[in-house]
């Protein structure tokens, strides 16, 4: 709401000028967070398992989950203004900072995290435009490598389970390169697909109303109880009924599908790495307000720097 008024305003400036003020923190805490990894690894993942331990070490400006995918978003965007600058220093500070929270996210232990990052710098780098008419083509095509080239998946996930060395994003790809051999389901792949079957019984047990209509069940913590709540679009279906899950999604992509709509016949890497990335993340984690500034303030504000660039230039994609 706040973009959509600048921007009705003519004040996209005044976007912008709340980034850039945003920047020397979110640089103070990636830089807190990975002194602190020196100490415990698995600091990012701490923060929200324990309230106390949490709320402690983040007033100490470590970054826990919703700062590390914040950075998962963050990474495109930069990769995306550094291919748009010609100063020289702008560039330098640009791949610094592109350096620095790829760093944090590798550091993290978040696995999804970590294979988001990958596909952020894929997409950055390599991807610069799709015609949105031979768009289901190319994933198609995509699709049907991932599954029969299992060759060249194993040997990339080889060389990341080196990298990572004891980590636990190398037990996680282990897990997957597990499954890619022998079709065999990890400790985690069966966690993570237990907590979506949780959440899908709950929505087929009240469909309309959800587990709101009845009385909660709450923790030692005081955590509301009874659904999967590893899946923000299922367990908003789960929780609040099949309207108010409609309306969520709603809500989510009809802005991004109209920020794709303005760069008109083309989807650039820019936007759909945005795009695949944020889906991802609500599908199989949780939404958090950081990773919703990310998509609807900082996202759509250098779009529409560049397609108000574009207009005065005259090129013809995003």
């Amino acid at each position: 709401m706040a973009f959509e008024k600048n921007k009705l305003l003519g004040r996209n400036n005044d976007n912008l000028f709340i980034i850039k003020l945003l920047i020397p923190f979110v640089l103070l805490t990636s830089i807190i967070t990975l002194n602190a990894y020196r100490v415990n690894p698995y600091i990012s993942r701490s923060l929200k398992v324990s309230q106390g331990l949490g709320v402690e070490n983040l007033r100490k400006g470590i970054g826990g989950y919703d700062f590390i995918y914040f950075l998962v978003l963050l990474i495109p965007i930069l990769i995306f203004v550094l291919g748009k600058t010609k100063k020289k220093t702008s560039r330098f500070v640009f791949i610094i900072m592109i350096i620095l929270f790829s760093f944090n996210i590798v550091l993290s232990n978040f696995s999804t995290a970590l294979l988001l990052l990958l596909l952020g710098l894929f997409m950055g780098f390599f991807v610069k435009k799709i015609k949105s008419s031979y768009f289901l083509i190319y994933l198609g095509f995509f699709v049907i490598l991932s599954f029969t080239y299992n060759a060249f998946s194993l040997f990339f996930l080889d060389f990341m389970i080196e990298l990572l060395g004891d980590s636990m994003g190398s037990y996680r790809l282990n897990e997957i390169k597990a499954f890619l051999l022998t079709g065999d389901e990890g400790v985690s792949i069966e966690g993570r697909t237990e907590v979506f079957q949780q959440s899908l019984n709950v929505f087929y047990q009240n469909p309309i109303f959800g587990k709101i209509s009845s009385p909660l069940t709450k923790n030692l913590d005081g955590n509301i109880t009874g659904f999967g709540q590893h899946s923000q679009i299922l367990d908003t279906f789960a929780l609040f009924g099949l309207f108010i899950g409609l309306l969520q999604i709603y809500i989510y992509f009809y802005p991004i599908k109209r920020y794709l709509k303005e760069s008109k016949y083309v989807i650039s890497g820019f936007s759909l790495s945005i795009l695949l990335i944020f889906f991802t993340v609500i599908t199989v984690n949780n939404a958090t307000p950081s990773i919703g500034f990310a998509v609807f303030f900082i996202f759509p504000t250098v779009l529409n720097s560049l397609i108000n660039n574009l207009h005065t230039n005259k090129n013809n994609y995003v």
